[in-house]
């Protein structure tokens, strides 16, 4: 009973299962076929420079501007209105400075420009001053014309108006214009000497020309010449 009891309490050892066989071995892996060889890559043909017309390349513009011969300038001048240009003097400043210097056209027609316009400021300042003189010696003359007890004060319209009819009793149109471009007809040797011709040329007169009333001796050709232009001409003696 006992042995059969024991038996029936004594636990069951499950059965292990068995261990599955190895897989067999993994097949050899074929051999990688050799490989071709590569063909050689041609060359690269050289490809010539192109200006593009995309891009500023100011490198390659100023290569380019500096390997082309400089263009020859022709210089065309022009005068301003109302002025005569030296041929050859705007031929000399052409070739000899502005050629040299590298003056476009129009630098050179500026740089003409400016010194006419000093030239002519010049001028302007010296006739100016030329008629500012002459202005104060005509001044100076008049005054003491008019200060002149016999040509001066109440006779100075007259004094005036006998030098006028003297001028034209001697004198035509053309000679008139000619003293007034000079502006001598309002200088007082001019004044007295004429009045002496008016005086001279009327009926019956017995005016003499050595003094402005009348009396005295005659004067001579150098004395009338020295009244007329006493700073031009050089006197006797």
């Amino acid at each position: 009973m006992s042995g059969t009891t024991a038996e029936a309490v004594a636990p069951v050892t499950p059965a292990v299962p068995a261990t599955p066989a190895t897989p067999p071995a993994t097949p050899a892996t074929p051999a990688t076929p050799a490989t071709a060889a590569t063909p050689a890559t041609p060359a690269t043909p050289a490809v010539p420079a192109v200006e593009s017309v995309l891009t500023d390349d100011a490198a390659a513009a100023a290569a380019k501007a500096q390997a082309a011969p400089p263009a020859e300038i022709v210089y065309d001048i022009k005068a301003p209105e109302g002025v005569t240009l030296d041929p050859e003097a705007v031929s000399s400043f052409t070739s000899e400075v502005a050629k040299a210097v590298g003056l476009t056209n129009a630098q050179a027609q500026a740089v003409i420009d400016y010194g006419l316009k000093r030239e002519l400021a010049a001028e302007q300042a010296m006739i100016a001053d030329a008629t500012r003189a002459l202005a104060a010696t005509q001044e100076a003359e008049w005054d003491a014309l008019k200060k002149d007890p016999e040509l001066g004060g109440q006779n100075w319209e007259k004094t005036k108006a006998l030098a006028k009819e003297g001028f034209l009793k001697v004198a035509d149109k053309t000679e008139l214009e000619f003293f007034e471009s000079l502006k001598l007809g309002g200088r007082g040797p001019v004044i007295t000497l004429f009045r002496k011709i008016a005086l001279m040329h009327k009926e019956g007169s017995s005016f003499n020309a050595g003094s402005s009333s009348g009396a005295g001796g005659q004067k001579s050709e150098q004395e009338i010449l020295n009244e007329m232009y006493p700073t031009m001409v050089k006197k006797e003696g």
